[in-house]
């Protein structure tokens, strides 16, 4: 799995769902394709309806994780919103008793972890407010790049580098990965983000090169 923590938007295939996120319909389709089949859910599924029910449980809160559907959510009825809530609730229960993701965590260390934060995810789609009680949540920054949908959820902003770092190191013929450090990340990433005059490629600290990021507001830190 292309996963880097045991909450719904932390793997690839979420992130690349929720980039692609465009309106209500397409909500509705990642719960309709757990819903209605009979066969074994796989991975993609599985992955891409906890990602939407993800966003269902942050708009009960009035928090709009994709800057696109909380007015959307607000103008919805009572009723259509019920409807999504239970769409939602029941997809990511079945996507728990018996999944592809559901298999593959089971073979991590992390499975029990998993299985708090999905039923918890559960929970919040029951109650509005009951996000609040997310233990895994606690502490979590988000950030995002300029003009980009997509949140990173980290516990610091080390940890940003990292998740920034790696992913493009993913993207890195395999002849260059040797020689692509982080260092080398840092050096590239004030080239192409022209931060010469700002800070020194020869002593920029990962820690700095965030912080240099968001003040230039190329990262933003999104309000939980």
């Amino acid at each position: 799995m292309g996963t880097w923590g045991c909450l719904p938007l932390e793997n690839d295939n979420a992130s690349d769902w929720l980039n692609e996120l465009t309106d209500i319909s397409t909500l509705t389709q990642a719960f309709v394709l757990v819903l209605q089949t009979n066969d074994y859910i796989e991975l993609d599924s599985a992955e891409i309806a906890l990602a939407g029910a993800e966003v269902i449980a942050n708009l009960l809160n009035g928090v709009d994780i994709t800057d696109e559907f909380l007015t959307v959510w607000k103008r919805m009825n009572k009723a259509s919103q019920q409807s999504l809530v239970n769409q939602a609730r029941h997809a990511v229960q079945k996507v728990l008793a018996d999944s592809e993701l559901k298999e593959l965590w089971s073979e991590s260390e992390d499975y029990s972890e998993w299985i708090s934060s999905t039923n918890t995810l559960i929970e919040g789609l029951q109650v509005p407010g009951n996000l609040s009680k997310r233990k895994s949540n606690s502490n979590i920054l988000r950030f995002k790049f300029k003009g980009d949908s997509h949140v990173f959820r980290v516990k610091s902003i080390t940890e940003l580098f990292m998740i920034l770092y790696e992913e493009n190191l993913r993207f890195t013929l395999e002849d260059e990965r040797e020689r692509f450090t982080p260092r080398a990340y840092i050096v590239d990433m004030i080239n192409r983000c022209k931060l010469q005059d700002s800070i020194n490629s020869a002593t920029c600290s990962p820690e700095q090169l965030i912080e240099c990021l968001l003040t230039k507001g190329l990262i933003v830190q999104v309000k939980a």
